[in-house]
């Protein structure tokens, strides 16, 4: 049994220290990166003086040598200054201390169970232990939902939420075996205070295969944005060639143009004169590139949905301040709010027969504080409302109606805010971004 008391002990201060790990990762960020198994053995001789100390069972001892130790061992393994490391290794001995306290405290008050018998019944004792440790684990693993939102986020984090249903479940579970008092042979006993002791691991690996997820997840995600985003710039530097193309094509021409005009000038032809320049002058306008802002991404897309416009005959009118400075807006955010907005605008407008519209307006605001966003086109056919704002301009709800969601979840996210208004028969998208300055200097 002595064996078997020191394994326990063991266990509980691996599970400290890997708790610690999970918590200072969180708040410190990554380790300081050393050659070799430096970092193993040192987490196994931490483990094993945690253990020394545990074996005393010298309360006062604990109280004053585990924080000393984790505050040691969180300077040595991270890279932020003493003070901080101080600071959150005694963060975390609180956090692991206060639930066996309560849970401690709670038990001996109960007129159920008497203290000196918890105490005496290893598998009672086991089970109170780990139940505070499960309290502990939830906590960490909360504090990391925190600190992680936006990786959580992305996986939409309900995820999150039923995987506490494990811990919770065990806590429970271990709660349900101390009240229960079986009396059941050693042997017998052994086997499950073995099994409650891998229960609480299986957490930890169920709560570590969940991070390798969101990892992943995070990666997929940086991948696919620098997909799209080089997508958006080779369409910008397809449509630049395109351009140039057609100019090498007009060079070629304007002479010959030229030269026509100028005989049939000194033929005093001047009528048919003037309509090869009105030719000349249209060729060049069809052939130019208007460059709307500075922003490769942006004109990319607005170039493109003009193309678009040009195609179903839909009046497409930009206008953008000189000062306009989207810099700040992640790549695919951009792409995801402009294109959405202004591909729900064309397919809108493109329903009338005639006189469709799509105009959009840029501009900085309040000296350079606020950027203001505004899209208006005209339709055919009513958006649909429901309880919570605008669904589509589609009768079809099922298979439409997530771009404007998309767009003012994005919005939200950069502490922005968008505005719809429907009014005589005309569709306007207003967003207001608030810039903070500094991130221009």
């Amino acid at each position: 049994m002595i064996v078997f008391k020191m394994g326990e002990i063991l266990l509980t201060c691996c599970f400290e220290v890997m708790m610690l790990n999970c918590f200072l990762k969180t708040l410190l960020g990554n380790r300081k990166r050393y050659k070799g198994f430096y970092v193993p053995i040192m987490m196994f001789f931490v483990v094993g003086i945690l253990a020394l100390v545990n074996s005393f069972h010298n309360t006062l001892a604990n109280l004053f040598s585990v924080p000393v130790i984790y505050c040691i061992y969180t300077i040595i393994s991270y890279s932020e200054s003493i003070l901080k490391c101080i600071s959150s290794a005694v963060c975390f001995y609180m956090l692991a201390m206060v639930p066996e306290f309560v849970i401690s405290t709670i038990f001996s008050l109960s007129n159920y169970h008497d203290a000196e018998k918890v105490l005496e019944n290893e598998l009672s004792r086991l089970c109170l232990l780990l139940a505070a440790k499960m309290i502990t684990f939830i906590i960490v693993k909360c504090v990391e939902q925190i600190y992680k939102k936006k990786e959580y986020d992305e996986v939409r984090n309900g995820i999150f939420c039923y995987l506490l249903v494990l811990p919770v479940a065990t806590m429970v579970l271990l709660v349900g075996l101390f009240y229960a008092d079986i009396h059941i042979p050693e042997k017998n006993k052994l086997f499950l205070e073995i099994g409650v002791i891998m229960l609480l691991f299986v957490n930890i690996f169920m709560f570590y295969i969940f991070d390798k997820l969101i990892t992943t997840m995070a990666k997929a995600n940086k991948m696919e944005r620098l997909y799209v985003k080089s997508a958006a710039e080779n369409k910008y530097y397809q449509q630049m060639e395109h351009v140039h193309n057609k100019y090498k094509t007009l060079l070629h021409d304007i002479k010959k143009y030229i030269r026509t005009a100028a005989d049939l000038i000194q033929a005093k032809d001047t009528n048919h004169a003037l309509q090869i320049f009105e030719k000349l002058d249209i060729k060049i306008k069809s052939t130019s590139y208007v460059n709307y802002c500075s922003n490769k991404i942006l004109n990319a897309i607005l170039h493109e949905r003009q193309i678009k416009a040009d195609e179903l005959g839909i009046k497409y009118h930009i206008n953008l301040s000189q000062d306009l400075y989207v810099d700040h807006i992640d790549d695919m955010d951009l792409i995801s709010i402009v294109g959405n907005l202004i591909d729900n605008a064309i397919e809108a407008s493109s329903k009338l027969s005639e006189d469709g519209f799509v105009k959009i307006k840029m501009f900085m605001a309040n000296e350079g504080h606020f950027m203001v966003w505004e899209m208006r086109n005209n339709f055919l056919t009513s958006p649909v409302l429901g309880r919570k704002g605008f669904i589509t301009s589609k009768y079809s709800k099922d298979e439409h109606g997530i771009g404007i969601h998309i767009v003012e979840k994005i919005v939200q996210s950069y502490g922005g805010k968008l505005k719809i208004d429907i009014d005589d028969l005309e569709f306007n998208a207003s967003i207001i971004f608030p810039i903070d300055r500094s991130d221009r200097q």
